[in-house]
């Protein structure tokens, strides 16, 4: 089966308001997501990765009743949660139309021939985060999605795609990867 793939471009610049940075972690902050990258690079991000620890401290400023049950469950489930920015437009069209996929792949293989890990549940905004993390903007949210801790392994892919209509035996899409460097442990690095 022959693959056409159109990768959107990412020039246009996504303004990611985060506390956190690659590197050091305070444990109520999410980790970011690049898109791959060479070494030393640090490349541009693409979305959020929220642990079962950052979630966890999150939760404990707030009184539980304002908690969302999804992310409680998240934690007592210890599935992380990614939120992942929208696919932007390419020059100058339309937005993408909704709704968007996502899941966790091998690295070379970003549609998932190999390995594809579909998350537990998953949703195309991340109200329920913002009212948990309110330092953080989420004006490009694309889709937000808990997958199993088992799927983060350093390497591995998280990609937000959109399949386009073609013709018999291709596949078109759009997509955005993101690199996992957090191993499913409880601290990353």
């Amino acid at each position: 089966m022959r693959y056409a793939f159109i990768v959107a471009a990412l020039m246009s610049a996504t303004i990611v308001e985060t506390r956190g940075v690659q590197g050091a972690h305070l444990s109520d902050e999410p980790y970011i997501l690049y898109w791959p990258h060479k070494a030393g690079d640090p490349g541009q991000a693409v979305g959020l990765l929220y642990t079962p620890d950052v979630l966890a401290a999150l939760i404990a400023s707030q009184s539980p009743e304002t908690v969302p049950a999804r992310l409680r469950e998240a934690v007592q489930q210890q599935t992380p949660i990614v939120v992942m920015w929208t696919i932007p437009p390419m020059g100058g069209s339309e937005p993408w139309p909704r709704p968007f996929s996502t899941a966790i792949v091998e690295e070379g293989d970003s549609f998932g021939g190999k390995l594809r890990i579909l998350p537990v549940w998953t949703d195309q905004n991340a109200n329920e985060l913002r009212q948990l993390d309110t330092r953080t903007s989420f004006q490009d949210v694309g889709t937000m999605a808990a997958f199993p801790r088992s799927a983060f392994v350093p390497g591995r892919l998280v990609t937000i795609y959109l399949r386009l209509p073609s013709e018999p035996k291709q596949l078109r899409g759009v997509q955005r990867l993101g690199l996992i460097e957090w191993n499913g442990a409880l601290a990353m690095r």
